[in-house]
């Protein structure tokens, strides 16, 4: 998870290997967006952005999900 937008922090440094092609697993990448909030405490951000340790945990499940649903399928079309 990135502080700031995708680019530039700390997060994207430690993750720019994981781009390259060496590299063959999929990420994903969670950063606010980019827009400066008017209004907001420090936590409203992450909190209105869904990067919250709930919010993190369920979009990994998700894409977990969706990862496994794709293999399965592939399964199947591949005993037909």
């Amino acid at each position: 998870m990135e502080d700031n937008d995708r680019t530039g922090g700390a997060g994207w440094a430690a993750g720019r290997p994981c781009g390259t092609p060496a590299w063959t697993r999929r990420r994903a990448v969670s950063a606010s967006p980019r827009r400066f909030p008017l209004h907001a405490w420090r936590g409203e951000v992450p909190a209105d952005t869904g990067l919250t340790p709930v919010g993190i945990a369920g979009s990994i499940g998700a894409a977990l999900a969706a990862m496994e649903d794709a293999a399965t399928a592939a399964r199947k079309e591949n005993d037909a």
